[in-house]
C-alpha cells in the first residue's frame, strides 16, 4: 500500500465510481506507484461490476492518470492481471 498514492487518489477532482476504482488501485500501489490487481480484485474493492472497472480503468488511461501494461504467463499466450503504474495526469486531477 502507498500512502502518497491513496493520498493523491483522496486529493483528486474525481467522483463516484471513478474514484473509488483509483483508490483501489492506490491502495494496491507500491512505493513506485504499480499494481497488478484483477479487474475482479479491483471491482470488489470498490463495490461495482467487473464491466464497469474496465470501462473505468480505460477512461482513467484516456485521462493519463494511469497506464495499463498487458502482462501474460511466460512461455503461454494466456493473459494474466495487467500491470498499472499510476501518473495521476499532472494537474488536471486537482
Amino acid at each position: 500500500m502507498s500512502i502518497k498514492a491513496i493520498n493523491q487518489a483522496f486529493k483528486s477532482n474525481l467522483s463516484g465510481n471513478i474514484k473509488l476504482v483509483l483508490l483501489a488501485l492506490a491502495d494496491c500501489a507500491d512505493e513506485s506507484m504499480q499494481c497488478f490487481p484483477s479487474y475482479s480484485h479491483i471491482a470488489k474493492k470498490a463495490s461495482i461490476s467487473i464491466s464497469t472497472t474496465k470501462r473505468i480503468i480505460k477512461k482513467l488511461e484516456e485521462m493519463q492518470v494511469l497506464k495499463k501494461q498487458n502482462r501474460f504467463i511466460k512461455g503461454k499466450k494466456q493473459q494474466t492481471s495487467n500491470i498499472y503504474t499510476l501518473t495521476f495526469g499532472g494537474s488536471t486531477l486537482t
